[in-house]
């Protein structure tokens, strides 16, 4: 990991349950990946489908 890319520039803070925190920590940990790349991940993932 590191600094970040220098096209990341929008900060974007939500709330969310244990349950889906859970869920976002352990898909982070399977993929290797921080929590925020894996909710970019996911976000990019379900907008590429819609």
């Amino acid at each position: 990991m590191g600094r970040p890319s220098e096209n990341l520039t929008h900060d974007i803070k939500v709330r969310v349950d244990d349950e889906l925190n859970s869920q976002i920590e352990k898909y982070a940990v399977k993929c290797t990946l921080s929590k925020a790349a894996t909710i970019r991940e996911i976000l990019s993932s379900f907008f590429a489908q819609n």
